[in-house]
């Protein structure tokens, strides 16, 4: 895995563009798509100063009221920080 942040050019693009901001990954403990072991290996690669890693438990792969609610609140904590620089 690519240590900028993507495992391809598709994903190394979408982490420059989100350079300087906060990142976050909201994982469902269930979630057999992207197990949690792989999401936190990759999640363990990115360079932040400040980042953040929440398992949603009872939650898989799919959107659900309890992966969406720990999203809404992390962007709502994250929101308001703005990019790192500032």
């Amino acid at each position: 895995m690519a240590r900028d942040g993507g495992c391809c050019p598709r994903h190394s693009a979408l982490w420059h563009r989100l350079v300087g901001r906060r990142p976050c990954v909201v994982q469902g403990a269930e979630d057999l798509v992207t197990t949690p072991e792989v999401s936190r290996a990759w999640f363990d690669t990115l360079e932040a100063p400040d980042k953040a890693y929440v398992i949603v438990p009872r939650a898989g792969h799919d959107p659900n009221p309890a992966l969406l609610a720990e999203t809404f609140r992390l962007l709502k904590d994250v929101a308001p920080r703005g990019p790192a620089s500032e």
